[in-house]
């Protein structure tokens, strides 16, 4: 920290963020707002030079801050100014000032925000209840201003023995706020300020910033009746496009112009009443609103008035460019004058607009003159919506005054069954052409499309969204094909179709079938015969019966079946409409078992004759086999219905001789089987 020795009295603190897009030449006049009400505005886009002050006093009421402590006297020559937020974001401005030689010159700044506006603002500032967000008494010539970002400083008082701080780092700026600065002049010493943004992503509004500059204002006064008109122009030398320009009477009256003035000079002509004809003076003034230190003056004695009757008639007029006007005055023997030829010229009372504008036309005769404000108006050509093409049958009406505001009537009467061509004709008085317009009448479409149905239930179909002849549209409801349902087919809101219906027919099968045959169990070599039956009865019902090689007939209700094993016999029957169901039955068939035989010899002499001893069976499916020699011994066993003894036990050759056996099983269709006996071994 640094000790700061101050002069005796700093109280001002400036409050703002600044940034600024116009270079300011110190030849252009530049408002150095003397308080806070008449603070002048800064944007951000571009660095700036103006001229600091030495002149302005320390407005009472605010609270600086740290401008406050008494051992300073940064508080010297404050200047007020004001910036609005055009982009949110972060800021950081630095603020620099030096003398002409660029010798550098001690600034501080004292800044608040944000606000709604610079009247509220002011309003809560100058209450003095409110401190400063930001501000900085630093003794250098350079100073920052931070939204957003650092900005401000802090130093160490004597008077108080600690450290003033004034720093912060305030919150981002917001689009539309408004943030009040006050820059002091602590050295006294002319100079130049410049600033500049160097950081951060916001941005300020420029177009509140504007240079002025007044010059050649003059003021005459004559005699309008027994009041004086004062009239006068001035001269604008630089560019206006934001604000107000207002020329003022200190006797009463007034006329205010608004920007933009683009060419560079701008000549104004002003003309107002000035109150009574009495010989009095009178200060004219010319102000502009966005920097009010842009303003020049003059004077002006009104003429003595007592007896002027002079009249124009009338007292203001619209004439169209190229167009006349003839005014009339109430006493002959006068002259006629314009104020602005370039806008119309007068002869004998005719008035002849020139180009777009206003000017004053005067009478004048002896110390009496009065004056009709002119306003040439160019030719409009009046712009209609057109509301065709539209569709026959369609009520609409043509509106009689233009986009453009022209006023007028249309001929002939609106025809809603085919195209016409309408004539607008303007109102008299009007600047304006006479146009046409031609509205389209498209003949009514109504769709039309193939019908799918009929169809049968649970049978897929799509509805079309673009008809047989060309209109595009959507279906409702949803496609059901299980039940005849009505369809509406609604148009794209273009063109001139109409919505339609079409209902889709969907067949439904209601009968019930049944399938017999002659115990559904068929014996090897016999048939049965099969039936289908229909509740109710279906007239001209088609029948295709599978499998077809072993059915009497494939297309009657009721073929004869031969099945050579168990089969599924299927029934497909179609109705007349074409819609097909299906029914089934299922014919079980058993072939002719026979016996189960036995052989009571067998000669396992591998002769390949009869060398394995089992059973034959044409229905057998399972077997317990077992034999047993002449003393009970189990020589053979097996479960294999493809397995016979072949003779031997354990690897060895039986003996001839008899042995006994013993068979259980099960048939085909599960009947059992016991069997037992001898069988004789022979080699």
């Amino acid at each position: 920290m640094k000790t700061i020795l101050k002069h005796t009295q700093k109280q001002f603190f400036f409050y703002s963020i600044l940034c600024v897009t116009y270079i300011f030449s110190l030849s252009t006049a530049y408002s150095q707002g003397t308080n806070c009400n008449n603070a002048t505005p800064f944007c951000s886009n571009a660095a700036i030079t103006f001229p600091n002050t030495t002149s302005n006093s320390v407005t009472n009421g605010p609270n600086y801050g740290c401008l406050n402590d008494p051992n300073l006297v940064g508080m010297q020559n404050p200047s007020w100014h004001y910036l609005n937020i055009s982009q949110a974001g972060s800021l950081q401005i630095s603020l620099t000032q030096a003398a002409n030689n660029n010798v550098g010159l001690d600034l501080d700044f004292a800044m608040w925000g944000p606000y709604s506006s610079t009247g509220a603002g002011c309003a809560a500032i100058m209450g003095g209840g409110v401190p400063p967000i930001q501000c900085s008494s630093d003794p250098s010539n350079t100073e920052t201003i931070g939204i957003g970002l650092p900005g401000g400083g802090s130093y160490w008082s004597t008077q108080y023995g600690s450290s003033i701080n004034g720093a912060s780092t305030p919150p981002p700026a917001q689009a539309g706020e408004y943030y009040i600065v006050v820059i002091t002049n602590a050295s006294n010493s002319n100079g130049n300020i410049t600033l500049s943004q160097t950081g951060g992503t916001g941005s300020t509004n420029c177009a509140i910033v504007q240079q002025c500059n007044i010059t050649n204002l003059t003021a005459n006064a004559v005699c309008s009746g027994s009041d004086a008109t004062i009239s006068g122009s001035m001269t604008i030398a630089t560019t206006i496009t934001t604000g107000t320009l207002t020329v003022t009477s200190s006797c009463g009256g007034s006329q205010t112009f608004n920007p933009p003035f683009t060419s560079t000079p701008t000549a104004l002509n002003y003309s107002f009443n000035g109150g009574p004809g009495d010989g009095s003076s009178c200060t004219i003034t010319a102000v502009f609103s966005d920097n009010t230190a842009c303003t020049a003056s003059t004077t002006v004695t009104k003429p003595n008035c007592g007896g002027c009757t002079l009249t124009l008639n009338p007292s203001n007029a619209t004439i169209c460019q190229g167009s006349t006007r003839t005014l009339t005055a109430s006493e002959t023997g006068g002259t006629w004058a314009t104020d602005d030829a370039a806008v119309a010229t007068v002869n004998n009372g005719i008035v002849t607009g020139v180009t777009l504008g206003t000017t004053y036309i005067r009478y004048t005769k002896g110390l009496c003159t009065d004056s009709t404000l002119i306003t040439v108006d160019s030719i409009a050509n009046p712009i209609f919506t057109n509301l065709g093409p539209i569709c026959s049958g369609t009520n609409i009406s043509l509106s009689t005054t233009s986009i453009n505001g022209v006023t007028g009537t249309w001929s002939p009467t609106m025809n809603n069954t085919q195209t016409t061509t309408y004539t607008f004709t303007h109102s008299p008085g009007t600047c304006a052409t006479d146009t046409s317009m031609t509205i389209v009448v498209d003949a009514v479409v109504t769709p039309f499309f193939d019908n799918p149905g009929p169809i049968c239930a649970n049978e897929t179909f799509t509805l079309p969204t673009t008809s047989i002849n060309g209109v595009i549209g959507v279906w409702s409801p949803a496609i059901d094909n299980s039940r005849t349902t009505t369809y509406t087919f609604i148009p794209a809101t273009t063109g001139c179709a109409t919505a339609t219906t079409m209902t889709v027919v969907v067949s439904t099968i209601n009968s019930t079938s049944q399938i017999t045959a002659t115990e559904t169990t068929v014996i090897e070599g016999g048939t049965t015969s099969l039936n289908v039956s229909l509740t109710p009865y279906i007239p001209g019902i088609l029948y295709s019966w599978t499998p077809s090689t072993s059915l009497s007939c494939t297309n009657c209700p009721n073929p004869i079946a031969t099945p050579t094993g168990a089969t599924w016999y299927v029934v497909t029957m179609t109705t007349p409409e074409g819609c097909s169901f299906k029914d089934s039955i299922f014919i079980d068939y058993r072939i002719i078992c026979g016996d189960v035989y036995v052989p009571n010899i067998f000669s396992p002499n591998q002769d390949g004759n009869n060398d394995y001893f089992k059973p034959y069976g044409r229905c057998l499916t399972t077997i317990q086999l077992s034999v047993f020699d002449r003393w009970g011994n189990k020589v053979f066993y097996t479960e294999d219905i493809t397995e016979g003894w072949d003779g031997t036990f354990k690897g060895k050759l039986m003996n001839s001789g008899t042995y006994v056996y013993r068979l259980t099983g099960t048939l085909k269709y599960g009947e059992k089987v016991e069997l037992k006996g001898n069988v004789t071994l022979t080699r």
